[in-house]
């Protein structure tokens, strides 16, 4: 059995990605149990029925563990170790920052269902890290370098037509991800200084209004992954801080939003990976995705793996991948909910992406498959 996989695989990587991909997705996904998430009924999240147990708890309930299939590896990648920012489209076609190799950080790509060149900025010493579509023509994409988000148009082949800068303040610090409110056309933004040992004013939340204006929300420690809830009334944010380099706690507070007037308040604790298991707060953060039904899917960078929390806060699942360094997540609605999941992969100087089934839809996919082409 082994040999017939080893001389069918060796078959298959001489492939094009993208014809790869057309004949292993749909079998590896839906045939192969094993790699699926457990199919749930109405009144439970991925096989947990919700309670209402405090932020952060476990109650000692068993957490299902699942292992994600590689589709970009080593061998096929034509991203970079910097791979960051995967985001999905109406169409189903997947992006990313960092096509390229290790230098080429001001250039996006798309990476399914083929990988190629989009975008790549004039200003040389643009870094992209964040990326999201509002609808089929238009993106956002977060340059850390230059404290700026960038709006692209793309025409008709997918390509980028052009961009302008759509919002930039000085006075922010390296600005790192984003989430764009569709209702309201808001878009909210974390910031970070990475820093050896981090201080409770290395991170803040900004806004870019729909004038254009950068508003800065709230500072406080190291902040990564940002994300609103699908009915946009909750704005969840990763924090990390470090000493000499070593992580030593690792949070995600959630926020009441007020659309109308721009602001968030109430802050919460919604997870302390400190009572999660033992190693969490050696794991850093990363991207983190809200689904429909209310879970928060949150990447652990140096864990190598997602975890899925309820809208409680308790955690429901493990993803383990393939990665070294994964770095951010989205769901593709298109044939079935897919998860893709980016990050550094585990040999050499690329970026690698993994893929496993999700049973619901993400907050971002469902919104666009739903609104195609809708501006707000």
């Amino acid at each position: 059995m082994k040999l017939k996989f080893s001389i069918i695989w060796n078959f298959l990587r001489k492939m094009p990605s993208s014809k790869r991909m057309l004949i292993l997705l749909p079998l590896l996904l839906s045939t192969n149990a094993k790699q699926e998430l457990p199919k749930t009924g109405s009144s439970s999240v991925l096989g947990y029925k919700q309670t209402d147990q405090p932020s952060g708890s476990n109650d000692n309930q068993p957490v299902d563990e699942v292992r994600a299939l590689p589709y970009l590896t080593v061998f096929n990648s034509k991203f970079g170790p910097n791979i960051e920012g995967v985001s999905v489209n109406p169409s189903g076609k997947m992006y990313a920052v960092n096509y390229g190799n290790a230098t080429t950080n001001f250039q996006l790509g798309q990476l399914f269902p083929v990988q190629k060149l989009i975008y790549q900025d004039p200003v040389p010493t643009t870094k992209f890290n964040g990326l999201h579509f509002q609808n089929e023509k238009i993106a956002f994409a977060v340059d850390q370098n230059n404290q700026r988000l960038l709006k692209l148009r793309f025409n008709s082949k997918g390509v980028v037509r052009y961009s302008r800068v759509y919002c930039s303040d000085p006075r922010m610090i390296p600005p790192n991800d984003l989430a764009i409110s569709y209702k309201s056309g808001l878009i909210f933004l974390s910031a970070m200084n990475y820093v050896p040992t981090s201080t409770n004013t290395d991170g803040e939340i900004w806004v870019c209004l729909t004038s254009g204006v950068a508003k800065r929300l709230e500072v406080m420690g190291r902040t990564n992954g940002i994300e609103l809830s699908a009915d946009e009334k909750t704005l969840y944010v990763t924090e990390a801080n470090s000493t000499n380099g070593v992580q030593v706690a690792q949070k995600i507070w959630q926020f009441d939003v007020d659309l109308q007037s721009a602001t968030i308040g109430n802050k919460k604790l919604f997870v302390d990976f400190a009572h999660v298991d033992g190693d969490s707060v050696k794991w850093e953060l990363d991207g983190i995705k809200a689904d429909i039904v209310g879970n928060l899917l949150a990447v652990r960078r140096s864990g190598s793996q997602v975890a899925v929390f309820s809208k409680q806060g308790k955690l429901i699942n493990r993803i383990h991948l393939n990665i070294q360094n994964p770095t951010n997540l989205e769901i593709n609605p298109i044939g079935g909910n897919t998860l893709f999941v980016c990050g550094k992969c585990l040999d050499g100087d690329k970026g690698c992406v993994d893929v496993i089934r999700y049973p619901f839809a993400g907050r971002y996919s469902w919104v666009n498959y739903h609104f195609r082409n809708k501006s707000v």
